[in-house]
């Protein structure tokens, strides 16, 4: 028998088992670095100075050691053990010294210490044949894992949530939550070298083989349940952290128990990539509840009492009592002790989203929305999705109010989210009253504001190959389009370039997509809705009717020719991030603000003699609708002459490129910029201006009663839109 045979390092592990004490080497070893401790002799791996408190190191055989962690995490989470304090059985499984809190960060600690046992299996070849290559170190791992994570979404659930609310007993949370990505990574490291040499290649330099992992842990006879339980052991944590961060727990654990979110749903993401993990779960639960919830547990985080910075609630006496303001505020911000936590989580809820809709055969948003178990709870993260959308499009200024970590990558994920429901024809005619009202307000803006809406820092983190090629695309048109930049400062301005494109690009996206009519897939109601809705709002109040509009149609135009060199018939194959329908949905909606003006301009002495004999009603319709077929052929004609002017003032890439610089970049004097901005920060905290900078549970971004939008939550309603 030979040295490295993996019968030989493995037929003594019954032995050593016997005399292994695991609840030492778990306690004393999961933070160890195993690398250095690791020893060969004869052949055989092992540690040769574990810690025993009080007793003289021991020897320790890895493989005995991994392949008794599994069913040492199952035998613990059943029986309770160890116990602390410790009770009567205790001393009877050990004499170690255990320093763990509960038995829950005991079986948390056995995980990580499997994990790290599996990534040097990786490095060593007859430890990997010894251990990772058993078939029934896989079985009883999965088992272990399912235990683990059906323990946090059942039994545990309510006290690992009721526990992150207060800071005497958040501890209790933090040892359930550290439980769920511990068991997920265990399961990653253990099966990735399933995809061979190359696979374990790839591992040892960080990059796992997740369709490997799959295929290994749903060819388990119970691989099915880690599906569902996978999500809600997830949610919880993440309903943990909001508990958290609405209670009196300190920021360090509300940052803890967020990082255990954040790297379980990191883990449960690689996952989601990979087709055989989708297909099976679509056929485990079509409907596709359990991903569903999870995405709406992240975009409930900033819910009242909460709120995204840099928000917060006020109480409004001229509203409900349930009812709360959105007003603009100076840091720290509510939110602030989790260090960006309730941020990244948000945007790592709108990733997973994407990540989901981007799978076809069946279509996620497809099942999600018109299967009835999920309809309510679709409807549900549309409605929290429009109030994100509203809250990142109306933000302040960075320059007024600072960006917190993790509010960049909420906002980039936000609007690319925003495009994915507003182009999703059983979403989108939920969005047009939401959004239409915010859109309005976004480009009634001063104009020379309006461009701040392109410009903040903005961080990109993709997981999705289809996301990494989005994010490519932007990247070659701004090397297209952009003149060559040399140096630090070059490059971070060619990163502010080419995320100020990106915005750019996702607001004229958005705003296409709540335009377009697709004749057979949309109801006859929602032709032009959202642009008669748009028109609505920026008629109100009728005193200003005129110069909203006129603002309205300046920022259109300048939008559109901002992006007309990335979209045909002007831009290159590099450079196209529009395509032609989204050019031509956007000329058109420029053409139909300009007819609104063109009516709002014309004389106003026989419109109300003629007003005056109509009902209400038709007053209302008169002002918000297009009438007769001379109308509609004035509008056409328009439409055409400012197609003309388009094509014969399209500018090019480098005229576009320095207007987007100059946005960027203008710079006023110091002393009137000084009192530009001062002017800015007494009109976008003054509640009594009309053109104040604040969203509301009950107004977003305006006033004005009669046209607001409730967007209805689970149990109240979370906030409305005012138009």
């Amino acid at each position: 028998m030979s040295l490295h045979d993996p019968r030989r390092l493995g037929q003594g592990f019954r032995e050593d088992e016997d005399q292994l004490d695991v609840f030492n080497c778990v306690e004393q070893l999961h933070a160890a670095d195993l690398h250095r401790m690791l020893s060969q002799e004869r052949g055989e791996y092992r540690f040769n100075r574990v810690p025993r408190p009080g007793q003289a190191p021991v020897r320790v055989s890895p493989v005995a050691l991994a392949l008794v962690l599994p069913r040492h995490a199952l035998g613990c989470l059943l029986a309770g053990q160890p116990a602390v304090p410790p009770d009567a059985d205790t001393p009877t499984l050990t004499s170690a010294a255990i320093e763990s809190t509960s038995h829950f960060e005991h079986i948390a600690k056995a995980l990580t210490l499997l994990t790290g046992l599996c990534e040097l299996a990786l490095h060593h070849r007859g430890l990997r044949d010894a251990v990772l290559s058993r078939p029934d170190f896989g079985t009883q791992l999965v088992d272990a894992a399912n235990m683990v994570l059906l323990a946090v979404t059942g039994p545990e659930a309510d006290a690992c949530v009721a526990g992150a609310g207060e800071q005497a007993r958040v501890q209790a949370a933090l040892d359930r939550a550290a439980m769920v990505p511990a068991a997920l990574r265990a399961l990653a490291f253990a099966f990735t070298a399933r995809g061979g040499p190359q696979a374990v290649a790839a591992a040892v330099g960080g990059v796992l083989d997740w369709q490997s992992i799959c295929e290994a842990v749903l060819t388990h006879p119970r691989g099915a349940m880690l599906l569902e339980a996978g999500f809600d052991a997830v949610r919880t944590v993440v309903l943990a952290v909001r508990a958290a961060l609405v209670g009196d727990t300190q920021g360090a654990a509300v940052y803890r128990l967020a990082y255990y979110a954040g790297a379980a749903m990191e883990l449960l993401s690689y996952m989601c990539v990979t087709p055989l993990f989708y297909h099976r779960l679509m056929l485990h639960d079509a409907s596709g509840a359990a991903p569903l919830r999870l995405v709406l547990a992240c975009l409930t985080l900033h819910d009242t009492p909460l709120a995204a910075p840099p928000f917060a609630r006020s109480a409004d006496r001229a509203s409900s009592a349930t009812s709360s303001k959105l007003v603009a505020v100076q840091p720290p911000y509510r939110t602030e002790k989790g260090e960006g936590a309730a941020e990244l989580l948000a945007a790592r809820g709108f990733a997973l989203l994407l990540m989901l809709a981007e799978c076809e055969d069946p279509s996620f948003m497809d099942q999600v929305s018109q299967n009835p178990a999920t309809r309510r709870l679709a409807d549900h993260v549309n409605n929290r999705a429009a109030a994100y959308i509203g809250q990142v499009l109306l933000r302040p200024s960075t320059a007024l109010y600072p960006a917190v970590p993790g509010e960049s990558q909420m906002a980039i994920n936000t609007l690319r989210a925003a495009e994915l429901l507003s182009d999703d024809s059983n979403f989108r005619a939920g969005l047009i009253p939401l959004l239409a009202p915010t859109a309005a307000h976004l480009l009634a803006s001063d104009p020379r504001r309006f461009p701040l809406a392109l410009e903040d820092d903005i961080l990109i983190n993709s997981v999705s190959m289809a996301s990494l090629e989005v994010v490519r695309g932007y990247e070659r048109a701004a090397a297209a389009a952009f003149p060559p930049v040399r140096g630090k400062a070059g490059r971070a301005l060619r990163m502010g370039q080419q995320l100020a494109l990106e915005r750019g690009v996702l607001l004229a996206k958005l705003l296409v997509n709540l335009h377009v009519y697709v004749e057979g897939s949309c109801s006859p109601e929602l032709k032009d809705a959202f642009v008669r809705r748009l028109i609505q709002v920026l008629r109100s109040p009728a005193a200003q009717a005129t110069q909203r509009l006129q603002t309205t149609l300046r920022n259109l135009q300048s939008l559109h020719q901002l992006l007309a060199p990335f979209g045909p018939p002007h831009a290159g194959p590099d450079q196209q991030l529009l395509s032609e329908i989204d050019m031509a949905l956007m000329a058109d909606l420029v053409a139909r603000i300009s007819d609104a003006l063109r009516q709002s301009m014309q004389p106003a002495a026989p419109a109300a003699a003629a007003t005056q004999q109509q009902p209400p009603q038709q007053q209302q319709l008169a002002g918000g609708q297009p009438e007769g077929a001379a109308q509609q052929q004035q509008h056409q004609q328009h439409q055409q002459q400012g197609q003309q002017q388009q094509g014969q003032a399209t500018p090019s890439p480098a005229a576009s490129v320095h207007q987007l610089q100059q946005s960027v970049q203008q710079q006023l004097p110091p002393q009137q910029e000084q009192e530009q901005q001062e002017q800015q920060r007494q009109e976008s905290t003054d509640l009594g201006s009309a053109d104040r900078t604040m969203l509301d549970a009950n107004r977003l971004g305006g006033e004005g009663g009669e046209d607001s939008v409730a967007l209805k939550s689970e149990p109240e309603a979370a906030m409305e839109i005012d138009g």
